[in-house]
């Protein structure tokens, strides 16, 4: 009986050793699976870190296209000092501003928007598209709290408040004013307030 018992604790004890050292091989290959995955990480971190951007080497086309006529117009330049050094998303986030905020050279010219057409390190193509329809336009009359505004183009400067009741219009007019309408000149403007004030 003796003989039988040291046999069965010899296998435990054998069972054991075999268990730990087999939870400590799979330990020991996860880990190193790990160090592996570890190691391939820091050139993809590298790769995304090496991201395209333009530098004052960068060719600079600007287009203008006039929707009206379908014409297109190019410009080589020297890459101007806002768009060197950056990626194709910061040149979009400058371009979105400008959108947001054109000049009111611009906004006579017509202007409805300002794309990035290309980017890549060597070359970007940035196009300025226009309507001439609407080119020439100075000033713009708002309705504004219940009075006739008067705009400069860019509908945000204020040439001048009136005493002009929205209500007192036309309901045609009304609606126009509601929307902006666009004058070239200030003659016109004051023809239009003259015309419409009691």
């Amino acid at each position: 009986m003796k003989r039988s018992a040291v046999i069965g604790i010899l296998i435990l004890v054998i069972l054991a050793v075999i268990v730990f050292f087999g939870s400590f091989a799979v330990t020991y290959l996860q880990m190193k699976k790990n160090l592996i995955t570890r190691e391939d990480d820091p050139p993809a971190l590298e790769a995304a870190s090496q991201e395209e951007i333009t530098s004052d080497q960068t060719e600079y086309v600007m287009e203008t296209y006039d929707i009206k006529t379908s014409t297109i117009s190019e410009e080589s330049a020297h890459i101007p000092v806002q768009y060197i050094g950056c990626t194709r998303e910061e040149i979009t986030d400058q371009l979105a501003d400008y959108n947001e905020n054109p000049s009111i050279e611009d906004l006579e010219a017509g202007f409805m928007d300002f794309s990035l057409v290309y980017f890549s390190p060597e070359r970007i193509v940035l196009r300025k598209n226009y309507n001439s329809d609407h080119a020439g336009y100075k000033y713009c009359i708002l309705s504004e709290r219940g009075l006739l505004t008067v705009y400069y183009i860019d509908r945000k400067t204020v040439y001048e408040y009136t005493s002009i009741e929205t209500s007192s219009l036309p309901n045609d007019v009304r609606l126009q004013v509601v929307k902006g309408l666009y004058f070239k000149d200030l003659s016109e403007v004051f023809d239009f307030l003259e015309s419409h004030s009691s």
